[in-house]
């Protein structure tokens, strides 16, 4: 239920669908048959840490990053466009925790 509430919400905002589709074609090329590839999920967190997590290196969350990838892949199935845009929605939602966390304490 929570998915399909987010998913309308992103369908009822165009400003915010053409971002999701923006993200959505830069890593199109690490998709396999229109899915995101699991190379494509970890380039795409990281970048998301990086840039917007405040995260200074890849290193830090490789870990992390492994056991994310087979809890979102249970919660969000495969990552095609729409499993991409949940999964995004998600991940900027998280971003506040995210820099507050004690990973990020030595930054």
């Amino acid at each position: 239920e929570e998915l399909e509430k987010r998913r309308s919400f992103i369908e009822n905002n165009p400003g915010l669908k053409d971002i999701f589709q923006t993200l959505w074609a830069v890593f199109f090329k690490y998709t396999n048959d229109g899915y995101l590839s699991k190379e494509g999920y970890m380039k795409f967190n990281h970048s998301v840490l990086i840039s917007l997590g405040g995260l200074k290196s890849f290193e830090d969350v490789g870990a992390m990053l492994e056991s994310d990838w087979h809890y979102d892949k249970s919660v969000f199935g495969p990552f095609d466009s729409k499993g991409f845009f949940d999964l995004l929605f998600e991940t900027i939602g998280k971003l506040p925790l995210i820099t507050m966390s004690p990973l990020m304490a030595h930054y």
